[in-house]
């Protein structure tokens, strides 16, 4: 063997380490992060002192790998053509922070660590807005969805509730 031999055979051996290298990073920044797992439930609250009381409850269960920092309640109204156009709608939901039952943003999820933040189930409220998306948004923008059908239920029971009739489908 020369060294011309040597120097492709030392040649593809740092060519495949260096694919390795790149598989991995692309493997960790795309798949391998925390998975925050988002429900949203319509609930009754009582207790002894108190009349049974509905609320909307957001919850996000970590399901790893790793830990995540839940910043804020994010939903968005509108598709994807009319965010292209800029004429979708979007906000930040602030919960009851004076409330001892919710959770406190921000807050460090490790894995199986869950947060559940609760709104006003009132006419008026978030669900009257009839937005697209609800989630929990993360320190690196990362925006973790409700599923949609989870949406729809709590919009239906919005609706049973007060009484809206739908004119959107």
């Amino acid at each position: 063997m020369d060294r011309a031999d040597l120097a492709i055979l030392i040649s593809a051996f740092s060519f495949a380490v260096a694919s390795a290298s790149l598989a991995w990073n692309v493997f960790r920044e795309l798949w391998l992060r925390p998975r925050l797992r988002v429900s949203l439930d319509i609930v009754t609250v009582t207790s002894e002192v108190m009349l049974p009381e509905r609320k909307m409850m957001i919850s996000g269960t970590n399901f790893g790998p790793g830990k995540i920092r839940v910043s804020m309640v994010w939903w968005r109204k509108g598709s994807i053509i009319s965010r292209w156009r800029g004429k979708a709608r979007q906000g930040v939901l602030i919960y009851d922070y004076r409330n001892p039952l919710n959770g406190k943003l921000p807050v460090m999820l490790d894995v199986g660590e869950r947060v559940d933040l609760m709104f006003p189930f009132e006419n008026g409220g978030l669900l009257f807005e009839r937005p697209t998306r609800v989630g929990l948004r993360d320190y690196f923008g990362r925006d973790h969805w409700v599923p949609r059908k989870a949406l729809k239920s709590a919009q239906a029971e919005f609706d049973r509730v007060f009484r809206v009739v739908s004119t959107e489908l």
